[in-house]
């Protein structure tokens, strides 16, 4: 999805659902990850360290209290999908950060990042989203909410 629709999305539920949350972050590091794209030297760095910190929390939020829904409702395989994209998001980000930001190199392999990253946030869309909406109620989720963004600030 694009940015606007993930914003689109996130106005569907009410503030402070957990899905409202996840689709506005979707399209937060979306939007951080093209500032990477069109900055260069000291903005690039900036950029890229605070898109990696935020995604990181943002996928352990995603373990700590979305993945347990998923694999409780017998889709092991999904959650671990999931989980392993995040684990290659990682080892990527490691290897960017070993180059020089300005280089080919490095936009040839953030390109790919990126990719990945919309990729990953488009099957959670699809395939995980749909089970929290139909497994938990809006009070339900409004708590996951607050569970979310409280795993985020640890």
């Amino acid at each position: 999805m694009s940015v606007d629709d993930d914003l689109a999305q996130a106005e569907k539920y009410p503030d402070g659902d957990l899905l409202a949350i996840l689709y506005r972050q979707h399209a937060d590091i979306a939007e951080a990850l093209d500032r990477v794209t069109h900055s260069t030297g000291d903005e690039r760095s900036a950029n890229f360290t605070a898109v990696t910190a935020f995604m990181k929390k943002h996928e352990t939020a995603e373990q700590q209290v979305v993945r347990p829904i998923i694999e409780e409702t017998d889709r092991g395989e999904e959650a671990d999908a999931r989980n392993a994209e995040e684990q290659q998001a990682d080892q990527a980000i490691a290897a960017l950060s070993a180059l020089d930001m300005d280089s080919f190199e490095f936009d040839a392999q953030f390109d790919q990042l990126k990719a990945a990253v919309a990729a990953h946030a488009e099957a959670e869309e699809h395939n995980e989203f749909p089970v929290i909406e139909s497994s938990r109620t809006v009070e339900q989720r409004t708590e996951l909410g607050r569970q979310f963004l409280q795993a985020q600030a640890e």
